[in-house]
């Protein structure tokens, strides 16, 4: 039995709304040997450990756990209920435990509550090792081990000023977290968090250089945060968390816009990087948890939005507590599987509830309404529901208006806000540049959830309009969102999306452009499935004559060279439209031979991989002359006359 791994989820995470650890465990050899298989297994943990009896397990009721035992359960299982036991004897009661099985055969998750890291860590270890000898019928010393763990408690144990700080502000609901190696307390968050500092006795609000004079001296912890927090105030700001499978940055950054908007200096994470007050301050993806509280803890900001992606919530959990919004915007056909131990889409969408789990009783769930996975969503979420959807008349939104509840979507070709019977017309899709004039049905998706979003935080409908007027969807607001080129004649759009549901999102979308001959450029990421790959593939080889593909050099993730372009074949082969497969190496090289050698009257769909590297060149393209100009999709629909090409151009090569 060995520990693959054991990480921190340091936030509300898919177990439970508060930090645990998560070990991967590998049974090896007793894969195949429940408890009741192995002679004298159950007698020894049962007399090593005989305060398990008050274990309820999943039996519910004194002694459900050995109940359990003598009916016969895995080793992973076990482990699980000895390392809160040990846990327990060593001085730190904790209750919380979950074990499940894997895809993996023999390999198991382990989920485990803990008052502090390493001592939940050391419990594991030696619960591993008192499991084993008890298989083996070796000796251990018991009385030993949990003396051992019970001196490490001590030392892990905090002085009582701290303890009585943390329970004093968790009744208050006030967010705290110290700062990493210092003896510094953060307590809520962006423009009204304030700073505690135990070894000076003193607290000072960011940004002072000193300590200030109004110490804690003989003041009890309740007291101190009375006098910071005056009123019942929590130290909270609006926070919006944003997931889905796509639309998630866009949504991001349209919420953000409108925030600035209505006068807030907003923090915002997304895939591009962070960002406070509009400037980015790292870039990278940065739709993490460790972002997520570098905005939180960033004294200018006055709201927050954050793109809450898969990978961060089941590396490390969320970087919050509770949100005031959570906005999903699709789970569709998914992405990401078959990575991290999620395998189905109902598995993916459960990683992502996570968020709408963590709402505060007086905030709300956006959620999208035709998406089944997104709507069966509402019961688990805390506070309220709004749904949208393009189609007013979707059952979902019907049965909630009944109710009631809250909804968006378009009629008429307007966007709509409504409660119960009452509506709000709000704005027509053709003054929404970023869905171009409603023609772009995902981003008049995303500015659906957008809307339903900044409305339930209070913003007012004319700020929201204003909001929703000015955000453009070029490659300044929306870099590599559905941005619209002309580059000699050819219309360009590029685009991020790389799963199935996206790709056949656009295909929808460029359908009723009038163009005749149709190119793409296009990859995935290595650690994508193959039948993924080779879906997109097909869909790519129904809609376009000319195919361009390529892998980029951190995108291979374990595959060999070739192998990604090589799985996308098996799809475009035999499909009934594509005549041209090409292959280059590297995503900008793909993207200046596709501009390079595209034909008047052309459309050319580039999916992008390199966002800033991309944005780079299309912005030297532009500077360098009127060959190329961003367009709308209105101006898509009718191409221009054909223009003469530079040569340097046809070349592949920027004018000098």
């Amino acid at each position: 039995m060995e520990f693959r791994r054991v990480r921190l989820l340091d936030g509300p995470n898919i177990w439970a709304n508060f930090p645990v650890l998560e070990a991967w465990v590998d049974l090896g050899p007793l894969k195949d040997s429940p408890s009741d298989e192995l002679p004298g297994f159950n007698e020894r943990l049962m007399a090593w450990l005989p305060s398990l009896i008050e274990h309820r397990c999943s039996v519910g009721r004194r002694g459900g756990f050995f109940e359990r035992l003598r009916r016969g359960t895995w080793q992973a299982h076990i482990l699980e209920h000895v390392a809160l036991e040990l846990q327990s004897l060593a001085g730190t009661p904790v209750g919380f435990g979950r074990t499940r099985e894997t895809h993996e055969d023999g390999v198991y998750k382990v989920a485990l509550e803990f008052e502090y890291e390493e001592l939940g860590r050391a419990a594991l270890e030696v619960g591993r090792d008192l499991c084993l000898a008890a298989v083996y019928d070796r000796p251990f010393d018991v009385a030993g081990a949990i003396a051992r763990l019970g001196e490490l408690a001590q030392r892990l144990r905090p002085q009582p000023a701290e303890i009585a700080l943390v329970q004093a502000a968790r009744q208050r609901g006030i967010p705290i977290r110290r700062l990493a190696g210092t003896d510094t307390f953060l307590l809520g968050h962006g423009i009204r968090q304030k700073r505690i500092s135990l070894a000076s006795g003193g607290s000072y609000a960011p940004g002072d250089e000193r300590t200030c004079s109004e110490c804690t001296g003989g003041m009890t912890a309740p007291a101190l945060l009375d006098r910071l927090f005056p009123n019942g105030q929590t130290g909270r700001i609006p926070i919006v968390a944003v997931t889905g499978v796509n639309g998630k940055t866009t949504t991001t950054r349209l919420l953000a816009h409108i925030l600035a908007t209505a006068g807030h200096c907003v923090g915002m994470t997304c895939t591009e990087g962070i960002y406070i007050d509009g400037q980015r301050v790292e870039a990278g993806d940065c739709s993490g948890p460790l972002s997520a509280r570098a905005v939180l803890s960033d004294p200018r900001v006055e709201s927050a939005v954050l793109e809450t992606a898969r990978g961060g919530i089941l590396r490390a959990g969320l970087g919050f507590d509770r949100c005031d919004v959570a906005v999903v915007t699709n789970i569709a056909e998914g992405d990401h599987l078959g990575i991290a131990d999620i395998e189905t889409v109902e598995q993916l969408a459960r990683v992502k509830r996570t968020i709408v789990e963590v709402v505060a009783p007086e905030g709300h769930a956006i959620l999208k309404a035709d998406d089944p996975l997104v709507a069966d969503m509402a019961p688990f979420c805390p506070g309220s529901v709004v749904f949208f959807a393009r189609d007013g008349q979707h059952p979902v939104l019907l049965e909630q208006r009944q109710r009631g509840g809250r909804a968006a979507f378009v009629r008429d070709h307007r966007i709509i806000l409504a409660e119960g019977p009452q509506e709000i017309p709000l704005v027509s899709l053709e003054r929404v540049p970023l869905t171009h004039g409603g023609h772009v049905g995902f981003q008049v998706e995303n500015a659906l959830a957008a809307a339903a979003a900044v409305w339930v935080l209070g913003v007012p409908c004319e700020v929201i309009l204003a909001g929703l007027e000015s955000f453009v969807a070029d490659f300044e607001h929306t870099p590599g969102r559905f941005n619209l080129f002309e580059f000699n004649g050819a219309t360009v759009i590029l685009d991020y999306g790389h799963n199935t549901s996206s790709l056949a999102s656009l295909l929808e979308t460029l359908g009723p452009l009038p163009h005749k001959f149709r190119s793409a450029v296009y990859s995935a990421a290595g650690d994508r499935r193959d039948s993924d790959m080779i879906r997109q593939g097909e869909l790519l080889g129904d809609a376009f004559d000319r195919v361009i593909l390529y892998e980029e050099a951190n995108c291979i993730r374990g595959r060999a060279w070739g192998e990604i372009n090589a799985i996308f074949r098996k799809g475009l082969v035999g499909r009934r439209r594509v005549k041209h497969i090409e292959e280059v190496q590297g995503a900008i090289p793909a993207l200046e031979h596709a501009l390079a050698t595209a034909r008047p009257g052309e459309l050319l769909l580039i999916q992008v991989d390199l966002v800033d590297e991309t944005m780079e060149l299309m912005h030297r393209y532009l500077e360098a002359g009127s060959f190329c100009r961003q367009i709308d999709f209105r101006e898509a629909m009718h191409p221009t006359r054909l223009r003469r090409r530079p040569t340097s151009i046809v070349q592949g090569r920027l004018p000098e």
